[in-house]
């Protein structure tokens, strides 16, 4: 029934602009896949994964899994250049700007952020690790400036020696960077 639908379409000259598609291989240099097509089992190379963007530097990339079933589309009915439209299973997000911003989603969930500054929305207080991080520095702090060396002095009396020049406590804006917009 397929192969009939295909004849009617070059019969009546309809160009075929989506297929369905089984994915190969992922070239994530250039961030193509090489993808077989479902109804004539054609293999498609080159196929974009860049969804939005110039299609080369920068823009959104959707890395299907190998085997997994796609969607591509074809630009200008020119079934060498075609794009993914749909995937069936994703098993990486990437954002990219220019070399500002690299945001990466692989399918761990494990989110890698690269940028030249942050700003946190305010959840949290935008204290992701300061919270914990500041409060081991205070116990270590304090521990040291507690710390006592009971001696005993030539002249016979029990002492106990204090650190010379105690520690300040670390506070939030000691460890906050000015890269990072806090709110």
């Amino acid at each position: 029934m397929n192969e009939i639908a295909e004849l009617l379409s070059k019969l009546i000259m309809v160009p075929t602009q989506t297929m369905r598609a089984t994915v190969e291989s992922v070239d994530t240099d250039n961030w193509t896949a090489t993808v077989t097509t479902v109804i004539s089992g054609t293999e498609r190379y080159n196929v974009r994964l860049r969804v939005v963007g110039d299609g080369k530097s920068f823009g959104i990339v959707v890395k299907p899994k190998k085997d997994s079933e796609v969607i591509i589309g074809i630009i200008e009915n020119n079934p060498a250049v075609c794009y993914m439209v749909q995937v069936s299973e994703i098993e990486l997000l990437r954002i990219e700007m220019d070399d500002k911003v690299l945001i990466e989603i692989p399918e761990n969930g494990q989110v890698v952020m690269k940028a030249r500054k942050v700003k946190f929305d305010g959840s949290n207080s935008g204290l992701i690790l300061l919270q914990g991080i500041l409060s081991r520095l205070n116990a270590i702090e304090n521990a040291f400036n507690g710390h006592v060396h009971p001696y005993v002095s030539p002249s016979g009396a029990a002492n106990t020696g204090t650190v010379p020049s105690p520690l300040q406590t670390t506070t939030e804006n000691d460890l906050k960077s000015d890269e990072i917009t806090w709110p």
